[in-house]
């Protein structure tokens, strides 16, 4: 329904008001345009991968969502636009070992209208194992710092105590007057055979 309201005043500043209701049927589905991001960013592995796509309609569009799979079940995801914004984005998550992403776009207006895109397919870009992404820095970031403390640990050489010092100066200096004393006593001469 249209709801309307007519406000009149004279220069005498007399008033005069008229307020009405129309139906309005409305049968026409909303127009769903080519998704964005056709060829530019391709989807990578492990990766968020941004849905663009403009919808209109004649009165005012209801919900836009995504129906979208790569290896397994489909999913859905809504799509959402900033204010006086016709393009509605949604991300979705490329899962790692998936060789295509495909997706249809869905919308209704406010008096039930539906649309459907056709089923559109995107080659993913098969991210090699070398290539951190972002989602990934934090993880990253945690393995460095283990690394960096296991080798601290394991390189990492106890200094030796007042005390232990002076037991080893003391060791030292006992084996070297047993060392002394060796080289000062005389040998004893084992007897032949002979004798």
């Amino acid at each position: 329904y249209l709801h309307y309201n007519i406000r009149c005043q004279d220069y005498a500043g007399h008033l005069a008001n008229y307020s009405n209701s129309k139906a309005i049927i409305d049968n026409k589905p909303p127009g769903i345009g080519q998704p964005d991001n056709d060829t530019i960013h391709p989807p990578a592995t492990g990766s968020y991968y941004t849905l663009g796509v403009t919808v209109l309609d004649n009165i005012e569009v209801k919900r836009v969502y995504v129906e979208y799979w790569t290896n397994g079940a489909k999913k859905e995801k809504d799509m959402l636009r900033t204010q006086y914004d016709t393009t509605y984005r949604a991300k979705v998550f490329i899962i790692v070992g998936s060789s295509n992403l495909h997706f249809i776009i869905h919308a209704q207006d406010e008096a039930g209208n539906n649309a459907t895109s056709p089923e559109y397919s995107r080659e993913i870009y098969q991210t090699p194992w070398y290539v951190l992404q972002a989602h990934n820095l934090d993880l990253l970031a945690v393995i460095i710092i283990l690394f960096v403390v296991i080798i601290i640990l394991v390189t990492y050489k106890k200094q030796p105590s007042e005390e232990d010092k002076e037991d080893l100066d003391k060791g030292h200096k006992d084996l070297m007057v047993l060392r002394n004393a060796r080289r000062t006593t005389p040998r004893k001469e084992e007897p032949t055979e002979e004798e």
